[in-house]
């Protein structure tokens, strides 16, 4: 019975562990003697599964049953093939003939989330802006001029991906102690929930975006203007399209000139 998460890691433990014992011809042996269609089981889960970690699994220890002539042996019969210098280097690389029926998964109960179907809540996140590694210089982080509004929300959604959230985390931090005054503007804070709203994020995430980030968000105006107070701004759907961030960006130069003017 493989129905449950913890069934699924249990399985891929044991494929790893007759993987390893297999590596070797004495281990093969004795993986066989004991189990005479061991390979055989293997070969079919790795092309059947209906769970992709386990198909990737058995991809990995077929490979690691290739290390030796009698490993591939049996394999060649299931329809693998290596590379040429499989065994010299010790590669361990088995891959099927057939390398369409691994990636078919045919008839799966399979339900999409719906952040994926959603187009609307999307936002701009080049590759160079937004990657994985050490923190770029500072001009770099702060992206290009006129468009930090832009870049904020790029590295805000990079924090739902576990390969770039580091750096985008680093990217941020820089950000608000460079440019703390963007960080107040409820409009770009409003347009952050959205994103929180329609991504999947970590909770160590969500937590420093709201209580780190955007711990000084200006709600309500010192004194009556004729304009409507900010906290009028988030009665908007958080289903709603994200604003462009020339708008966003519009709202923080329209409050500073504001407040130049009561002065």
């Amino acid at each position: 019975q493989i129905n449950s998460t913890s069934n699924h890691l249990e399985l891929r433990s044991c494929l790893w562990a007759l993987g390893m014992i297999g590596s070797s011809t004495c281990g093969l042996r004795l993986l066989c003697a004991q189990h005479a269609t061991i390979v055989d089981d293997i070969c079919v889960l790795t092309l059947s599964s209906q769970t992709l970690s386990i198909r990737g699994t058995c991809l990995y220890v077929l490979g690691l049953l290739s290390r030796t002539k009698q490993g591939m042996h049996s394999l060649t019969k299931y329809g693998f093939r290596f590379p040429a210098d499989n065994l010299p280097l010790d590669l361990a690389v088995a891959l099927p003939i057939d390398i369409d029926a691994f990636f078919n998964l045919g008839q799966c109960p399979y339900v999409a989330a719906p952040y994926l179907r959603n187009v609307a809540i999307s936002c701009y996140s080049p590759p160079q802006l937004c990657r994985p590694g050490k923190a770029a210089d500072l001009n770099e982080i702060l992206g290009q001029q006129g468009h930090t509004e832009q870049t904020i929300l790029a590295h805000i959604s990079s924090l739902s991906n576990r390969v770039t959230q580091g750096a985008s985390h680093k990217a941020l931090q820089r950000l608000r102690s460079k440019k703390p005054s963007v960080f107040s503007n409820p409009l770009l804070f409003r347009e952050t929930l959205k994103l929180l709203n329609t991504y999947q994020f970590k909770l160590a995430a969500k937590r420093f975006v709201l209580f780190d980030l955007f711990n000084n968000v200006i709600y309500n105006y010192e004194h009556r203007t004729l304009q409507a107070p900010p906290i009028d701004l988030f009665d908007e759907d958080l289903s709603a399209p994200l604003l462009p961030f020339t708008q966003i960006r519009e709202w923080r130069y329209n409050h500073k000139q504001m407040l130049i003017e009561k002065k």
